[in-house]
């Protein structure tokens, strides 16, 4: 059975993901120099789609943002279970 990752998790790896793209992008200039004409256009063509998916995930965020500050405000409010009186440690002593 595999763990359940936890959110902070899963935004930490997209953290590492994002943090690689930029390398992507300079790999990609400096090979456009070596490509032919098609390969350029091919990859021009990608940009629109890349931004796009650059505003979604943005617009994401926000969202998973505002979630997560309405979770925390629902934690605040709400009150905490009151706790169990505490046992008495020794019985009462049944002498007489």
């Amino acid at each position: 059975m595999s763990k359940q990752t936890m959110c902070a998790d899963n935004l930490f790896l997209l953290g590492e993901l994002l943090q690689g793209a930029p390398e992507y992008v300079t790999r990609s200039r400096n090979h456009a120099e070596d490509e032919d004409r098609f390969m350029i256009e091919l990859a021009r063509e990608q940009i629109p789609h890349l931004r796009l998916a650059l505003r979604n995930l943005d617009r994401s965020l926000t969202e998973l943002a505002a979630h997560l500050e309405e979770r925390l405000e629902v934690k605040e409010k709400t009150p905490e279970a009151p706790k169990k009186p505490e046992r008495r440690a020794r019985k009462a002593s049944s002498g007489g």
